[in-house]
């Protein structure tokens, strides 16, 4: 939860970075000062298809909403 707060406080000053590991091998990472916030963990074939996912996940994370309550979950 920490971890999570963290991330949403820093997002504001935060980009989406984009990286072409090889060809056609693209990852994202989020990034502020410092240290990365948050990065991928695949690999998309097209840059456009990165920077989407790098985009979709800030939105979401921002979005979140963190409570102190301990939840189980069974499935």
């Amino acid at each position: 939860m920490a971890a999570m707060r963290d991330l949403q406080q820093r997002l504001a000053a935060a980009a989406c970075v984009t990286t072409q590991e090889t060809p056609g091998q693209w990852t994202w990472r989020i990034r502020a000062n410092g240290p990365d916030l948050a990065v991928s963990s695949r690999r998309y074939q097209r840059r456009v298809e990165a920077l989407y996912a790098c985009t979709s996940f800030r939105s979401l994370a921002e979005q979140t909403t963190i409570s102190e309550q301990l939840q189980i979950v069974r499935f």
